[in-house]
């Protein structure tokens, strides 16, 4: 083991020297000058085998980045600004000791410990420098609303709130927050291997990614008969991240959600343009500014927000009226019949009189759905009976509902008397009075 350790600290000793973050380093003994503060910070990093670059960030030649002694205190160091003065704490109890992860910038993580500021968890957004320096305090605390900082908070909230929080899930989801910075993992051993990561990656980012994805039917407009339910189904997935409850919707309209599928039903008070809006489920603690946590020697720090407000909207035309008609016809040959005239009465108690036209039919349109009509002969065309008999129609949305009436021709018996033109029914001299055929 003794030896195990000793190639690993030549190795990041002389990694360090040489290509860490392409920036060289410095090892402050041979460039400071010789005051009592170089000389207590030359014997800081010396007593604890770090090395520092030129930004200031230190590094450890150990294969542990946590360090149990203060540089503030080493140099008389004093933060007084409470904002300027955040302390990250590393909580000794959330330690994954048998863990062994390779990056892709040359770092090689042995152990992990999580991180917390105010009880809430942080994640490291610069891998390899210097966990831990005494009680961790100094760091200064900004905000930094980038798209960067968006996705990683995005990863922080599926990988650890919505999944429910685990150890092994909170070092997954900072090895997915150092990908976000283009630092890769190039192996993985321990607790958990390569293949776990992938796993859980993939169900992370699908939940990502829906963030950024508009549900299928997203600014849709959508025709809806009263009294007619329709269901919409997202063939992205994304809409079953949405709140179960929309965020506003038209009176008059039920809405039901359920996973990727939206119903909707109108009634009959429901407005003729109806809109519906629901918004992304994200728990309100959880909404804010992403929070960067800087310090001049140890790891950078992040806590997750998200600050945008994403919604989807769609537009309901509600088609709540419809018609109702009457056909006039003759009762044998069916042909049409025009000036006929029919008393429209509503449910409501409205009254409308309509002749019919040539084509044979009367009609009253755009009545509200629901309505009954009773519909009634009035005054029959020239020539025919009057049929009487009232009919009652409802009313259907976006339909016209039509009814038949068929009228009898008027008949009468003709009677034809001959009588002769001077003596009338008595016929003169040999003139006869019956057997008379006449042609109609």
């Amino acid at each position: 083991m003794k030896k195990y350790q000793l190639v690993v600290r030549i190795f990041l000793i002389i990694h360090l020297l040489s290509v860490s973050f392409c920036r060289p380093l410095v090892v402050l003994a041979g460039n400071l000058e010789n005051t009592d503060q170089d000389d207590r910070k030359i014997s800081f990093l010396q007593e604890n085998q770090l090395i520092q670059t030129e930004d200031g960030k230190l590094y450890t030649t150990t294969p542990s980045n946590y360090i149990t002694h203060s540089i503030h205190a080493a140099l008389g160091e004093t933060q007084t600004h409470q904002r300027n003065n955040q302390t990250i704490y590393v909580d000794p109890n959330a330690h994954i000791s048998n863990i062994d992860i390779r990056l892709s910038n040359g770092v090689r993580e042995y152990g992990w410990y999580g991180k917390r500021i105010n009880n809430e968890i942080a994640l490291c957004i610069e891998p390899g420098a210097a966990l831990n320096l005494g009680n961790n305090s100094g760091y200064t605390v900004a905000e930094r609303n980038t798209e960067q900082m968006k996705k990683i908070s995005l990863i922080k909230y599926y990988g650890l709130m919505v999944s429910g929080h685990t150890l092994k899930k909170e070092l997954m989801t900072q090895i997915l927050a150092w990908e976000q910075q283009g630092i890769t993992p190039l192996s993985i051993s321990g607790v958990f291997s390569m293949t776990d990561y992938q796993t859980f990656k993939s169900a992370v980012m699908k939940n990502v990614n829906y963030f950024y994805t508009s549900p299928s039917f997203d600014k849709q407009t959508i025709n809806l008969k009263v009294g007619e339910s329709i269901t919409l189904t997202d063939t992205t997935h994304a809409f079953s991240n949405y709140q179960s409850l929309p965020s506003f919707v038209s009176q008059g309209l039920s809405i039901s959600k359920k996973g990727n599928q939206l119903t909707i039903l109108a009634n009959k008070n429901a407005e003729a343009t109806s809109r519906v809006e629901f918004d992304y489920d994200i728990a309100s603690t959880f909404q804010g500014v992403p929070l960067i946590y800087q310090h001049p020697y140890t790891q950078n720090m992040m806590v997750g927000r998200l600050n945008e407000h994403r919604k989807i909207s769609l537009t309901i035309n509600v088609l709540k009226n419809g018609n109702a008609r009457v056909r006039k016809v003759d009762e044998t040959t069916k042909q049409p019949l025009a000036g006929a005239v029919f008393r429209f009465t509503t449910s409501d108690g409205k009254t409308k009189e309509i002749t019919t036209g040539s084509d044979g039919y009367a009609a009253w349109n755009d009545l509200l759905v629901d309505t009954k009509v009773t519909i009634q002969e009035i005054k029959a065309p020239n020539g025919y009976v009057l049929n009487a008999t009232p009919q009652t129609v409802t009313i259907k949305a976006n339909e016209t509902t039509t009814i038949s009436l068929d009228n009898k021709e008027q008949l009468a018996n003709l009677k034809v008397i001959k009588e002769d033109e001077e003596t009338g029914s008595k016929p003169q001299g040999a003139s006869q009075l019956v057997r008379a055929v006449y042609e109609l």
